[in-house]
């Protein structure tokens, strides 16, 4: 987000900025820095959701729900996605079960609200134990063993968590959506720490997307309602495709610096067209 600050800075726009934690509720009125949150007919918003936040379903959802049902004709992006699907289009458990719908490969879900009912016998090790709300590869472990898998229970609440299949991979994919465009596709690299955490780091520019996987990006982020996004996705060595994540407050650091089309630039174009 600061480098759409940086080119509201530069283009000498004027505005706000205000994080979920500092909005309280005064009877019905939002207020913001003790003093009451003044939206004006001329404003634009601009919502992001808090990607480091485990509680954004139970607490923050409300409130960017609440501003899209007062100053949905103001939105930016994604109010299809706040009144519609919000707070569940955060969730990975919710977009697997998306992905299903819609035909679109997904690495197998499993899902148990508690250890108790873990039907142990069942799991196809190895697994992927994933946070179902958190971003930047957080909380995302490779489970080889029902030992493992337990020994990663004692630190965690299962039912925050889906697991997934672990797929033998040869690359990790995002593509980035703007307004129902692709903007670009980045081939990231993939690691794993010390603690058998999975993550992703960098990336080169891929030249030419796949046509399948353009048309997946496009097809989830239409059906959820978001415009400005970021879709993950793995190949497999077996050469198939399969839906991660969609990402609503997508990273582009990395984009800004090689691509010709400055994401930030595009950002900021929609909000002073919008």
């Amino acid at each position: 987000m600061q480098l759409i600050e940086k080119e509201l800075v530069r283009r000498r726009i004027a505005y706000d900025w205000y994080y979920y934690k500092e909005v309280t509720v005064l009877a019905d009125n939002f207020s913001v820095r003790k003093r009451k949150l003044s939206i004006n007919p001329e404003d634009r918003l601009l919502l992001r959701s808090p990607w480091n936040t485990p509680y954004f379903t139970r607490n923050y959802a409300v409130i960017a729900r609440n501003l899209a049902e007062r100053y949905g004709t103001q939105f930016i992006f994604d109010l299809k996605a706040y009144l519609t699907c919000s707070p569940y289009f955060h969730d990975k458990f919710y977009q697997g079960l998306l992905c299903n719908r819609l035909g679109i490969q997904t690495p197998p879900i499993y899902y148990f609200s508690n250890k108790k009912r873990v039907l142990w016998d069942l799991l196809p090790f190895p697994l992927v134990l994933k946070k179902r709300v958190s971003s930047r590869s957080r909380s995302n472990y490779l489970v080889s063993s029902a030992k493992e898998l337990e020994d990663q229970l004692k630190k965690t609440t299962l039912h925050h968590h889906i697991l997934q299949k672990y797929i033998d991979a040869k690359r990790d994919i995002r593509i980035n959506v703007l307004k129902g465009k692709i903007l670009y596709g980045f081939e990231r690299g993939m690691f794993m720490h010390s603690d058998h955490r999975l993550y992703v780091k960098g990336g080169e520019p891929i030249k030419h997307i796949p046509s399948i996987l353009k048309e997946y990006a496009l097809k989830i982020t239409k059906e959820i309602g978001l415009d400005f996004a970021g879709v993950d996705f793995l190949q497999g060595k077996d050469g198939r495709y399969y839906f991660l994540e969609v990402n609503s407050s997508p990273q582009f650091n990395r984009a800004q610096d090689i691509m010709p089309k400055k994401t930030a630039q595009l950002v900021v174009d929609e909000i002073v067209t919008s």
